[in-house]
């Protein structure tokens, strides 16, 4: 009888809690597909973030984050205007350049209005723990799969994952060390160097918040993770040097793209939407399917991958310390202690070195869960 309410009570969930039930479905869907992913896995996530932000437009926006809105909505508006109707750049180009804006205008609508069971939260992530290892295990043991994914490219799983077990970790207090180690060997196991170099910086805050007994514990943990970091970091090089990583050429062409830039460029950015030089085009012409969609062989600074270099490039470094402060001012007035906050903002810019960081939307739901399930909003329910 028991055991039948847990299971009612788990299912009778609330209406900002259904996304994880997908999630959580998707992945199991994952291994029995073809290519060991659902490939609409992404669009799953997308939806789930409009679906909440739709639940949330009910009441107001909170006061500290109309001006926020308005401006956010004001530069939206005025870059569509000149990008699209006037220099006729195509719609999707411009969409995906100001999709972190995007997010982050209806981030603010969603804030300080989503509420997530804790407890509920906690089972879910241990369920995806769960999941991640298993199918990261058989991919990378049975299958040989030098990167195993269980949503879409792991870059961006992780970090959703990472940033939901640590916003859980902080806001109930818990330290389930058996846990740790299990996020630890899926992240050792993914092949990921960005994610690799974001859980050593996120685990110190999640072990080592007070000095107690089990400190030696979490050093041990984070010497393991560096070691880990490390032992990623040479086999994705396999013998060769620096310059053949991927994001190093990438860092190289942003520089060939910025040589005569001046002042004004590197606030604002480049002229709303330019296009890359032909020799980066061509240089890059492996990534055809990042090309604009306008199919006439012109690219875009989204071919760069790293959500940094395409920020800066598209819109200078005020908008991109506009978005960086934002994202703080969110999670700080949802309660996160400071250092809180600048550890997960040094998350999204280790993982915004290599690829969308802010313009996707794995972070736009991490940070969903993060105000829905923040200490604030614990100490208002007690």
């Amino acid at each position: 009888m028991m055991r039948i309410q847990a299971c009612s009570k788990f299912f009778l969930m609330d209406r900002y809690e259904l996304p994880f039930l997908v999630f959580v479905f998707i992945g199991v869907l994952s291994f029995f597909l073809d290519n060991f992913y659902f490939q609409y896995a992404t669009l799953i996530f997308e939806i789930s973030f409009i679906y909440v932000f739709i639940f949330s437009i009910n009441s107001k926006i909170e006061r500290e984050y109309r001006l926020v809105f308005i401006i956010l909505l004001f530069y939206l508006v005025l870059s569509f205007i000149y990008v699209v109707l006037y220099r006729e750049v195509n719609f999707l180009d411009f969409a995906l350049s100001y999709k972190s804006y995007y997010y982050l205008m209806l981030l603010v609508v969603i804030a300080g209005k989503v509420r997530i069971s804790p407890t509920r939260l906690d089972n879910f992530i241990s369920i995806l723990l769960w999941i991640f290892f298993i199918k990261y295990l058989v991919m990378r043991l049975v299958f040989d799969y030098a990167r195993p994914i269980l949503f879409t490219e792991n870059n961006f799983e992780l970090i959703f994952l990472l940033l939901i077990f640590f916003f859980n970790s902080v806001s109930n207090g818990k330290r389930d060390y058996f846990s740790f180690i299990i996020l630890f060997l899926i992240f050792l196991l993914s092949g990921s160097r960005s994610s690799m170099a974001a859980l050593c910086l996120l685990l110190p805050f999640m072990t080592m918040r007070k000095i107690d007994s089990k400190i030696i514990f979490s050093l041990v943990i984070l010497f393991f993770a560096f070691l880990g970091l490390f032992f990623v970091f040479v086999d994705r090089l396999d013998g060769n040097s620096l310059s053949s990583i991927d994001r190093v050429k990438f860092y190289y062409l942003f520089l060939y793209e910025i040589r005569d830039w001046g002042i004004y460029n590197y606030l604002f950015g480049s002229e709303r939407i330019t296009s890359l030089s032909n020799y980066t085009c061509s240089v890059l012409s492996f990534y055809e399917k990042l090309f604009s969609y306008s199919g006439d062989g012109t690219c875009y600074s989204v071919i760069l991958h790293s959500f940094i270099l395409r920020v800066v490039f598209d819109h200078g470094i005020l908008m991109s310390f506009f978005l960086g402060f934002i994202y703080f001012r969110i999670l700080i007035k949802a309660g996160y202690e400071k250092m809180d906050a600048l550890s997960v903002i040094g998350v999204i810019v280790i993982t915004s070195l290599s690829v969308s960081s802010l313009n996707n939307a794995y972070v736009a739901m991490a940070i969903v869960v993060g105000v829905a399930v923040s200490p604030l909003r614990e100490k208002q329910l007690s």
